[in-house]
């Protein structure tokens, strides 16, 4: 996801990390046999954490609507969910590298901040050297072939299985951006939003590309 925030840090820098260790390497989805009224548009995708089953890509793509605080149950939620991950602050974060979790004592670190509150460390990061970035470009060369030739059907289940684990967990994510830079309630549900929006968008597009284009 990619928000950046003002130390230069990834925001979502766990979210992104746990999504990748949830999806883990795509799957193969099940294509279920389509009528000739749907056209190939309805898509059973690979069962698996977030899954939901049948997408139907013939109806119009619609954004993730923002959330509304004013209720009190609703308030009272988001409350919680701010004190759960305020709970868990402070972890470190290791640099993925070619599907391998870099750490290294030697490594520099640095610490995301609440803005609001200058002592709460949300986070500790791996400072990347030139090293690392070389060994990362190595290995997005070296992983191109292979995904080159990845199938629009998995590469379609791949992000709509991402997009449901943001939007099971969309309350934490939301508080997470809370805390990290200081954005309102409303604010930071939109963000979380947009990039369930994104993702969705993007498989939609592949779905509709995927079939012969007329000029």
């Amino acid at each position: 996801i990619e928000c950046v925030d003002d130390q230069g840090g990834f925001r979502f820098s766990a979210v992104a990390l746990e999504c990748v260790e949830v999806l883990g390497t795509p799957r193969s989805p099940i294509i279920r046999a389509p009528s000739a009224a749907q056209n190939g548009v309805l898509r059973r995708y690979a069962s698996g954490p977030g899954a939901k089953g049948d997408v139907n890509m013939s109806e119009p793509f619609r954004n993730e609507p923002s959330l509304d605080f004013s209720t009190a149950s609703r308030a009272d939620a988001m409350r919680k969910s701010i004190e759960h991950v305020r709970s868990r602050l402070g972890a470190s974060y290791p640099l993925v590298i070619g599907g391998h979790h870099v750490v290294s004592a030697a490594t520099a670190t640095f610490s995301s901040i609440n803005p609001a509150r200058p002592d709460e460390v949300i986070g500790v990061h791996i400072t990347a050297t030139p090293e690392h970035v070389s060994q990362a470009i190595d290995g997005a060369a070296a992983a191109f072939p292979e995904w080159s030739r990845t199938p629009v059907q998995q590469r379609i289940d791949c992000l709509l299985k991402t997009a449901d684990v943001i939007q099971r967990r969309r309350a934490e994510f939301t508080a997470m951006l809370i805390l990290e830079v200081g954005k309102p309630w409303t604010e930071a549900d939109g963000e979380v939003a947009e990039a369930m929006d994104l993702l969705r968008w993007y498989a939609y597009q592949m779905d509709r590309l995927a079939s012969s284009q007329h000029l």
